[in-house]
């Protein structure tokens, strides 16, 4: 026999969660669920919400996990397969991300959560016209959560990026000559290619990236630490988070301004802190 949490279940987990979370932070939440789906092994609510968290925090292979034992449980939930989706495609897993999406769409063409990732998955694949499409759909079905992203000109953007950087020099005087000094260049491509995936682990959905020594990796008795870096904006993707050009903007900014404290050295912990995650 297996055991289904009832709404009173979920209630008084809810209170459970919210005053872990006040006290303990968010891995409280993470245990507190861990229990509940132990407690209730036949439920896949439980799975879900242990994959939402995972995701949130982009621990995609334990999200993934959750999402496919979820589907395990219950073979006709199209939202856990989209999702499983998803996290197939943020590691790099095209073709099963592919196989996931298309299993939710058959169980639910209006799914927007299938329909989104799809339309990121058509992205990738170079299908830009196709995936407008999808995000359309997306925002139609869940217009809290989906919208279509702004799109913009390759001139476009590079003068917004441009934009960025004067608007950095003038609040961090000297970030310009910092990156010259450090030879960091930065350049625009539309999405990440198929060898930056498979051979350098980039994932598909990638905002930006540095390539290169660090300013503290840097040493006279290495050459090869001098060679120069690069910071890469990756258009398509930034333009997926933003609804207009205000928003491109500011996300071009704090791109940018990511990828420049990974040059000089600046590591995930003190970006957080700063709000650039």
């Amino acid at each position: 026999m297996t055991l289904c949490a009832s709404e009173a279940d979920f209630g008084a987990l809810e209170r459970e969660i919210e005053s872990a979370v006040n006290s303990g932070g968010p891995g409280a939440e993470i245990d507190l669920i861990d229990s509940a789906a132990e407690r209730f092994p036949g439920d896949p609510a439980w799975r879900i919400l242990l994959g939402e968290l995972y995701f949130e925090a982009d621990f995609f292979s334990k999200a993934l996990a959750e999402f496919e034992r979820a589907n395990a449980l219950n073979e006709t939930n199209s939202y856990a397969r989209a999702m499983a989706g998803a996290c197939r495609l943020s590691l790099n897993d095209i073709d099963g991300a592919e196989a996931r999406l298309e299993a939710a769409l058959s169980l639910d063409r209006r799914n927007p959560d299938a329909q989104y990732w799809r339309g990121v998955l058509l992205d990738i694949q170079g299908q830009t016209h196709a995936a407008s499409t999808c995000y359309r759909l997306a925002a139609r079905e869940a217009p809290e959560e989906y919208f279509v992203p702004h799109r913009v000109s390759n001139h476009e953007f590079l003068v917004l990026v441009e934009d960025a950087m004067e608007a950095l020099e003038e609040r961090y005087p000297g970030f310009r000559a910092a990156l010259s000094e450090r030879n960091v260049e930065v350049s625009v491509q539309e999405m990440p290619t198929p060898s930056q995936v498979t051979q350098e682990g980039l994932a598909p959905t990638l905002l930006g990236v540095f390539h290169g020594h660090t300013a503290l990796d840097r040493s006279l008795e290495d050459p090869w630490s001098a060679l120069p870096g690069y910071i890469i904006l990756f258009q398509r993707n930034i333009e997926r988070e933003c609804r207009d050009e205000d928003e491109l903007y500011e996300q071009i900014y704090i791109t940018l301004l990511h990828e420049a404290a990974h040059a000089h050295g600046r590591g995930e912990e003190w970006m957080e802190e700063r709000g650039l995650q």
